[in-house]
């Protein structure tokens, strides 16, 4: 895809992974207010990839009368920083293989989904100059929405004929190109594989010393007919990628075979183009992706149940300890031991401008005791929540984050409530 590219500046962070076998989501009857802390299925298809410690942790189901712009760009320009796309042409075109002009009434939110649309026109365009045959949809998160591995979930539809270049992809938010990451990449014809082929590459690397690992499912629409929604699903971990359609495994690359496996922070573009050097006779104008919602889990909390059987990945003050009683589920729980004292841990890979739960079950062993749960530096004024019931209690508290926010602390912790232990298990952070 993209192939034509510069090279820029550097550096990013990691997210957590560790596997077992759940069900994941893959209809729009998915959950969307809890964690989703065990998926539910298609009928009948069970998936071998993600782990139930898996938490929705951003997502945008496209709701609204318009794109936010808290999380999204049209075109390749970053309005913050000025920064465009590496080897992007100008603000409205990537580079010579696309067609078309990207234009903002070719973008546009209705009905609950967001349309990217083509259409066959002449339009004059500004940023780069020219006249152009075609006009296009491109949307990105530069610097406002990226990850660091986890699963991603489309519910979309694509359009086809021979001049169609949808894609739905990740670059680096470092800037430096590669990796790029192309979750679903549709040809309506590309002249070394033919017509109707949907790719599901990786490119890794630095430009120009990139490397292909390139993979396409042919025929696509003649198998599975790409103008009905379908889910499509995509995880990436540390070892490594998997690509699924409506909950079945279509593609997985190991990172054992790949050279400078991703380990960046990555940044989507979402868009619909048209390949220049593509015919244009048997597709109809104008034409659309439309896509229903984009969500992302991932592992937000290190060793939530403490299942370890210590304390690992969280920070402790005063009198606390790990124990194999009084849990509520699993085989360990968090013990405080006196008052001013407790647990932080901060998560990181959170969206800024977001809303998010943070929960966990405690219980006191003395009555007329408190112990808390709070969330601190994500943004906003620190929230609590506190109980003083001597059986397992949920408590939780909801919170924002900033507009430049992708952390938060959370805390569990008893502080002038009484002397008497508290208890606390399974944790978990979700995006509402």
């Amino acid at each position: 895809m993209k192939k034509t590219v510069m090279a820029f500046i550097a550096t990013t962070q990691l997210l957590l992974s560790c596997k077992q076998e759940v069900l994941l989501p893959s209809s729009d009857s998915a959950l969307k207010n809890t964690s989703y802390k065990i998926l539910s299925a298609p009928s009948s298809a069970t998936l071998s990839a993600p782990t139930s410690d898996y938490s929705l942790v951003w997502r945008d189901e496209f709701d609204g009368s318009g794109l936010n712009s808290n999380w999204w760009t049209l075109g390749f320009k970053d309005p913050g920083t000025g920064q465009l796309v590496p080897g992007a042409a100008g603000q409205y075109r990537l580079n010579s293989g696309y067609a078309g002009y990207v234009t903002s009434e070719d973008t546009y939110v209705t009905g609950g989904s967001l349309f990217l649309r083509n259409q066959k026109r002449s339009y004059t365009g500004t940023d780069p100059a020219g006249t152009y045959n075609y006009t296009s949809s491109s949307i990105m998160s530069m610097h406002k929405i990226y990850l660091n591995r986890g699963y991603i979930e489309f519910r979309a539809k694509m359009p086809v004929g021979d001049k169609v270049w949808p894609a739905l992809w990740l670059v680096a938010e470092d800037r430096i190109w590669g990796p790029e990451i192309d979750i679903w990449e549709y040809f309506g014809y590309r002249p070394d594989q033919g017509y109707d082929a949907m790719g599901t590459h990786l490119m890794t690397g630095a430009y120009p010393n990139t490397t292909w690992y390139s993979h396409f499912i042919k025929p696509f629409n003649g198998t599975y007919n790409a103008g009905v929604f379908h889910v499509y699903g995509f995880e990436w971990t540390a070892t490594q990628m998997k690509w699924y359609i409506d909950g079945t495994l279509v593609h997985t690359l190991n990172a054992s075979g790949v050279v400078n496996w991703p380990d960046e922070n990555c940044y989507f573009i979402l868009n619909n183009g048209e390949r220049t050097e593509s015919p244009d006779n048997t597709t109809t104008w104008p034409n659309n992706v439309e896509i229903d919602y984009v969500r992302v889990y991932q592992i937000p909390i290190s060793n939530p149940g403490f299942e370890t059987g210590n304390a690992s990945g969280w920070s402790t003050y005063g009198t606390t300890g790990i124990v194999n009683n009084n849990q509520n589920s699993g085989s360990y729980c968090a013990r405080i031991g006196a008052d001013n004292s407790g647990y932080e841990v901060t998560v990181s890979g959170l969206q800024p401008n977001t809303n998010y739960t943070f929960k966990g079950y405690v219980k006191l062993a003395t009555t007329g005791n408190t112990c808390n749960i709070a969330v601190k530096n994500h943004g906003g004024s620190q929230v609590f929540a506190s109980s003083s019931a001597t059986t397992y209690q949920q408590v939780s508290v909801t919170f924002t984050t900033g507009a430049t926010n992708h952390s938060a602390t959370l805390c569990f912790y008893k502080y002038g409530g009484g002397s008497g232990a508290a208890f606390g298990d399974s944790f978990q952070v979700y995006a509402n």
